[in-house]
Formats: structure tokens, sequence, C-alpha cells
């Protein structure tokens, strides 16, 4: 009976959570993931990496994916 209980507070709270990360992404900037960005960038999965390493691009880990401001592929283009 208790196992049920603990079990349906925890489903509960990562509900909730799951719906304020939509908030949070909904209000946020859009951003573009890895396949996207390599293809912007003309650029190999490595040296993304080396980018993101070296602090040459901003990005975000939502999960186990990675993303990229699109406001940053905007202003590099725009330059």
């Amino acid at each position: 009976m208790e196992e049920t209980n603990v079990l349906s507070i925890v489903v509960h709270l990562l509900c909730e959570i799951r719906d304020l990360l939509q908030q949070n992404r909904s209000q946020d900037e859009e951003l573009v993931d890895t396949a996207d960005a390599k293809r912007l960038l003309n650029k190999s999965d490595s040296a993304l990496y080396r980018m993101r390493k070296n602090g040459e691009i901003p990005w975000k880990k939502i999960g186990r994916k990675i993303y990229y401001p699109k406001s940053f592929f905007t202003n590099a283009f725009n330059s």
C-alpha cells in the first residue's frame, strides 16, 4: 500500500517537473540541435566538440542532447 503511495507521489512530481521544463523551454530562445549546428557551420562532430570545449560556441545540454542558441547563428551570419 505504501509503495503505491510513494510511486504516485514520484509520478506526480515528475509530471510537475516536466511541465515546468516545457514552460521554461517555451520562454527561452529557440535552440538548434547538433545536426543543424554542424550543417550551419559546415563542421564535423569533433570540430563542434572542440568549439564547445574552447568556449567558442554557447551550448546547453538538455537530457542527453546538446543544443545551441539560434541567436548565436543569426548573429554570427549577420556580422
